[in-house]
């Protein structure tokens, strides 16, 4: 079975325009949805696994755990791609909200 990075890496490389997910985007005249393909998914996670190995730390080759990176904040395409980026650099994500008590007691 294939790490799903690799497999989302594979999609961005190979399917560059295969979407991904529809967002919704406000124009002067309402609503209207744009599409974010693989391949702006696999680029955002890379960017952001670059910005975690330089400010939050790389994690060594040792048996080191990696840090918790907790991400507070609207539910829409940036979660999946902290995921993504913590699954490249090794760190684990926490998500945080009112219902994640356990989360917060046992940090």
């Amino acid at each position: 079975m294939r790490p799903f990075t690799e497999i989302v890496d594979a999609l961005a490389k190979e399917e560059t325009q295969r979407i991904w997910a529809k967002v919704p985007v406000a124009d002067g005249e309402g609503l209207s949805w744009r599409d974010v393909t693989y391949r702006q998914l696999g680029a955002a996670a890379d960017i952001m696994a670059h910005w975690m190995d330089q400010h939050i730390g790389q994690v060594d080759q040792a048996g080191h755990q990696g840090n918790v990176v907790t991400y507070m904040g609207v539910h829409d395409i940036r979660p999946p791609i902290l995921v993504l980026a913590t699954l490249k650099t090794g760190h684990k994500v926490g998500f945080s909200s009112c219902k994640t008590l356990y989360l917060h007691r046992n940090l």
